[in-house]
């Protein structure tokens, strides 16, 4: 319900919904590492500095960095759709940025939360909840606020994105003037299918799903987008401006 409502009001009540629960996630991470510093402290100096726990480059933090990439740009498509605020190409490029040292900050911060943990972070299948359970149990509601932001926010970008690229696909579809022709008619329905089709297929196997289809579309994404972006993207932006400034430099 949470999803829906949010989601089918439009794009502001999505960017601003979205940015309050990250502040509130970012809150919690700064807490968790101001709390965690004596630990911190006390456990990086027992940190091996060699590489001792990829014995190969598929299976070294190189590796999984490239993986989520994949993965995340698989979801460019329906995330673009929330970028119509940015207008121009300095706003995009700083959105981008903002984003990179946002995201990178927190992932540095809850890494070094982990390290106070070392050695026993290694084995534990799930380390920041134990981290959290040894703590005051306030940290343990902040962690599943922050848990369940987080879930939120992602689902509501990508119910919104997707129910508002379906909603312009099929605004032919119905009658002309009727009720299908109204955008935010249409909006609610989408979501409200794209919200039954996403819960239906997580029955299927939560965990399986994440297993094979995290890595499935993370491998499809280092190759059929990731790599031609690094390789092919660099010298058609550079042909491409060699030729705008010989069209500027003929109009002048």
């Amino acid at each position: 319900m949470v999803v829906f409502v949010l989601a089918s009001y439009g794009l502001k009540v999505v960017l601003d919904s979205s940015a309050y629960m990250s502040f509130g996630i970012v809150g919690v991470i700064i807490l968790l590492v101001l709390f965690r510093l004596p630990q911190i402290s006390s456990h990086l100096a027992a940190i091996p500095a060699e590489n001792a726990f990829s014995p190969s480059f598929f299976q070294s933090a190189a590796w999984s960095m490239l993986a989520y990439a994949g993965f995340q740009v698989c979801s460019i498509g329906s995330y673009i759709n929330g970028g119509s605020v940015l207008k121009t190409h300095k706003q995009t490029a700083w959105a981008a940025i903002f984003g990179f040292l946002l995201n990178g900050g927190m992932l540095i911060l809850m890494v070094l939360t982990l390290a106070g943990n070392y050695p026993a972070v290694i084995k534990d299948t799930a380390p920041t909840l134990t981290i959290v359970k040894s703590m005051s149990p306030i940290f343990s509601i902040l962690y599943h606020l922050m848990v369940l932001f987080a879930l939120i926010t992602t689902a509501v970008s990508m119910i919104y994105a997707t129910a508002r690229r379906w909603a312009k696909t099929s605004l032919t579809w119905g009658k002309a003037g009727g009720r299908w022709a109204d955008d935010k008619f249409r909006l609610k329905v989408w979501s409200i299918i794209w919200i039954v089709l996403t819960w239906a297929v997580s029955n299927l196997g939560l965990v399986t799903i994440v297993k094979k289809g995290y890595g499935t579309l993370a491998y499809l994404g280092i190759a059929i987008l990731i790599v031609p972006v690094l390789v092919v993207a660099p010298r058609k932006i550079a042909r491409k401006n060699r030729e705008n400034a010989k069209l500027a430099g003929a109009r002048s």
